[in-house]
């Protein structure tokens, strides 16, 4: 509730993406269309539930998400039984008016990064993005813009595990274009948010 408040106060500042629990359905949905008006997107972390996004406690957000027109960012990263960007990839197959961002762009090694936007270039999911939180290789980011292009990628930081600054630092490694920039660090979150449904 404290951070659902906070937006509503400044809703032209903030953007309110709450954690989504399967283990408490009912309480969260209820939540979740009580402060509809300041929510802009969901988070699902399925390493931490213990639960994976493709499982059936799941699909209520989902269908929430789809309904709403909703952004959803799911964590990926090394527990691929669990939280692999193939099964982010599948639920975007899925959930087709969701749109899906893949965290970590992928998992937080290389050659999973590198194995997920080269799966996104080639299945062509319109709904399926990629964010760049936690990410220290700047080459794995530039193959994904050069891949992918920069419409699709998603600029974060993992803040408070990360620092804005550190991350910044690892996408200007990446060389990026001026066009690169401005999608990346705003325009494309601004314009998956600006497709939400009351």
């Amino acid at each position: 509730e404290g951070c659902a408040d906070v937006v509503a106060a400044d809703p032209d500042r903030f953007h309110f993406f709450p954690w989504a629990t399967p283990h408490d359905p009912d309480k969260c949905l209820d939540f979740l269309e009580r402060r509809a008006d300041v929510i802009s997107g969901l988070k699902f972390h399925p390493s931490l539930e213990r639960v994976r996004v493709d499982d059936p406690l799941f699909r209520p957000f989902l269908e929430y998400a789809e309904r709403r027109r909703l952004p959803v960012v799911i964590h990926a990263g090394r527990w691929q039984e669990m939280s692999s960007w193939k099964i982010c990839l599948e639920v975007a197959e899925r959930h087709p008016d969701a749109n899906i961002i893949t965290a970590h762009m992928g998992g937080d090694t290389p050659d999973l990064q590198q194995e997920c936007s080269l799966a996104m270039q080639e299945r062509a999911l319109p709904n399926a993005y990629l964010g760049t939180e936690s990410i220290r290789e700047y080459y794995s980011l530039r193959i994904a813009l050069d891949r992918l292009g920069p419409e699709r990628i998603l600029f974060g930081s993992d803040y408070p595990l990360g620092w804005p600054a550190a991350y910044l630092a690892v996408f200007d490694g990446a060389k990026p274009t001026e066009e690169e920039r401005r999608l990346v660090l705003g325009e494309n979150m601004l314009r998956l948010i600006g497709q939400r449904r009351a």
